[in-house]
């Protein structure tokens, strides 16, 4: 039995014999997209630039289920409810930060262009939502600070590494 849901067009498609291709879904996207990410790493991205995908992935599939209690969602469903929705989530259920909500919105956001490109969707979700980072709390160090830095020795070499290209 066919479990694509029925609409205008597949009624359409029904009664002149179109035959209708399965619609991809969300996470179809996603890991599609994630894997061709990871095959560029060391050429022109970095793997934490991947990790951050991979963590865009995990806060979608929690948020399908908190909001949706599904698995997958069918990309040319995707709305800007749907958008607005998992902005909300992530500041209200998992309590991250304005610019990590941001982030994560980003990330989506340039996967679904990725698929826009493919023609895997008929619209974008993201045209009328717009986030901006709030710029964030920046101080200058005291010369005391610059002082105690400067005097440290980290057990990390890599810490130690920066704290010399600093001085």
């Amino acid at each position: 039995m066919n479990q694509q849901p029925i609409t205008l067009s597949s009624i359409k498609n029904k009664v002149f014999g179109i035959k209708e291709e399965a619609s991809k879904t969300l996470l179809q996207l996603v890991d599609y997209h994630n894997t061709l990410f990871k095959s560029k790493i060391d050429t022109d991205t970095a793997i934490t630039a991947y990790n951050k995908y991979k963590i865009t992935r995990r806060r979608l599939v929690d948020f399908m289920n908190y909001q949706y209690k599904k698995k997958d969602f069918p990309l040319n469903d995707l709305t800007l409810e749907f958008v607005a929705s998992f902005d909300l989530y992530l500041k209200v259920v998992f309590k991250n930060s304005h610019n990590t909500v941001v982030k994560h919105c980003k990330n989506l956001k340039a996967i679904i262009n990725l698929g826009i490109q493919y023609q895997w969707l008929e619209h974008n979700p993201f045209l009328r939502h717009k986030t901006p980072y709030k710029e964030g709390n920046k101080s200058i160090l005291t010369k005391e600070e610059l002082a105690t830095l400067e005097s440290k020795v980290f057990t990390i070499p890599r810490l130690q590494l920066h704290r010399i290209s600093i001085f």
